[in-house]
């Protein structure tokens, strides 16, 4: 790496975000995921397939935002219809949805393949992919719960959270064990947990959504025994992750730091508990879930920087502080602080703007330090330093220099052929300028021509 390449990482607005030693530790960084479900495999025909009629000016990060726009307006289409999440979605919104969350899970497949291909795969690629995949997660859970009509209940709390933790941990454990799952087996993973929502959004267009509602046994429906069987199997899969990870640290040192920086993870769903019961969703449900998602998003922003540069993980991740304070403010305001109806307006667009601000800053400054530090640019399409690396070797291989080329064809029977300079020229291969005036030698100067056979 180039010494210039090595400055200290860049300020913003909230310090710095990255240490140098982790920008060099980027370096050596190689991504290792954690297997594939059948079903991924048998995607890939489709998404081989789909990558291959991409062209090669479409860079990666670019299919990875258009992923998150489709992710992002599917969740737009359900607050807009039914922003209490309790009104049934109309078929023309469940077909859009469906078809957005399609075009996201291909995209999200696409971007890596596509890196691959073009030899561009990077940490950037990785800080852009994962941190916008703890938005879609996010996003995902909410579509389910609407689709289920749940409204902004216990139910639709727990779901969300269960998935907040689980990308948090799926991040931890790529600190400490190198891998990054995305199953939790060979027959379930993020690809099929992306089809049963489309599927199930589909379900509730051919006439099945009463079937949803069907009562069982005591008021209990069949949507009420299926969110409860996915939050079950949700939290044991947390936990298994969670003793994964601790059993993988050497010492008791390790498995302590390990141990804290889940209770941080744990922490955070805690305050949650307090923001979600305070029943701001009930007034202002787009704006509690903007701030509810954003704030969550932070820590696994954060985390996912400390995974590939190997910065030590936090405990208490101090950005998230301001909604751990209006949390507390929402719930007991109205009783200690007398908090008028207007204050929860005020506490929510305090804590958005903060996120907000904080988010781009992050975001901006860290991809700036990552491009500036292993010299690329965020939609290349081309690997310069490959390039440059092939262009280098010819030379030194071959030895290609304007003075070897004059020598040789004025001390062997050689032909001489100025053209040939002017093209390696041109393609990068010879370094060195070629003087105006060896365009101008006389034949007379030139060395004697003789076919070669």
């Amino acid at each position: 790496m180039n010494e210039d390449r090595t400055d200290l990482p860049k300020i913003g607005l909230f310090g710095r975000y990255v240490t140098t030693d982790g920008l060099r530790r980027i370096e050596s960084y190689n991504y290792n995921g954690g297997g594939a479900t059948y079903c991924d495999e048998f995607m890939n025909i489709f998404w081989d397939y789909f990558v291959k009629s991409l062209p090669e000016t479409l860079p990666p990060n670019g299919l990875t935002i258009l992923g998150f726009i489709c992710s992002f307006l599917s969740i737009l289409i359900l607050l807009v219809y039914s922003p209490s999440l309790d009104q049934r979605l109309l078929l023309p919104s469940t077909l859009a949805i469906v078809l957005l969350l399609f075009l996201y899970q291909t995209l999200d497949a696409a971007d890596g393949k596509q890196a691959r291909r073009l030899k561009l795969s990077s940490p950037l690629g990785q800080l852009l992919d994962h941190g916008l995949d703890s938005y879609s997660t996010i996003f995902l859970t909410t579509i389910v719960c609407g689709t289920c009509c749940c409204g902004w209940n216990f139910a639709t709390f727990a779901l969300i959270s269960i998935a907040q933790l689980k990308m948090m941990i799926y991040m931890w454990l790529e600190y400490h064990c190198h891998v990054y799952r995305c199953s939790a087996s060979k027959f379930l993973g993020v690809t099929e947990s992306q089809f049963f929502v489309m599927l199930l959004l589909l379900f509730t267009v051919f006439d099945n959504y009463n079937t949803l509602h069907m009562i069982i046994l005591y008021k209990v429906t069949i949507s009420d025994i299926m969110l409860f069987s996915i939050g079950i199997f949700g939290i044991f899969t947390i936990a298994y992750d969670i003793l994964l990870g601790i059993r993988v640290c050497q010492d008791q040192q390790s498995k302590k730091a390990a141990s804290l920086e889940v209770c941080g993870a744990l922490s955070h769903i805690a305050f949650q508990i307090l923001f979600f019961a305070s029943g701001v969703f009930n007034i202002l449900p787009i704006s509690s879930f903007y701030v509810f998602v954003t704030s969550s998003s932070i820590i696994a922003l954060r985390m996912n920087v400390s995974a590939f540069s190997k910065d030590q993980l936090p405990y208490l991740h101090w950005p998230v502080l301001p909604f751990y304070i209006g949390s507390i403010l929402l719930f007991f305001g109205p009783v200690i602080f007398d908090m008028t109806a207007s204050s929860p307006k005020s506490v929510l667009c305090l804590i958005a703007i903060w996120n907000s601000l904080y988010t781009i800053d992050f975001s901006v400054t860290t991809i700036s330090d990552i491009c500036t530090h292993l010299g690329i640019s965020m939609f290349q399409t081309s690997n310069v330093n490959s390039v440059n690396k092939r262009k280098n070797d010819f030379v030194q291989s071959k030895d290609i220099t304007i003075s070897n080329i004059y020598s040789q064809s004025s001390n062997e029977d050689s032909e001489f052929d100025i053209s040939k300079l002017k093209l390696m020229t041109k393609k990068g291969y010879i370094q060195d300028e070629i003087p105006s005036r060896a365009y101008s030698i006389s034949r007379s100067a030139r060395p004697k021509l003789h076919n070669r056979k």
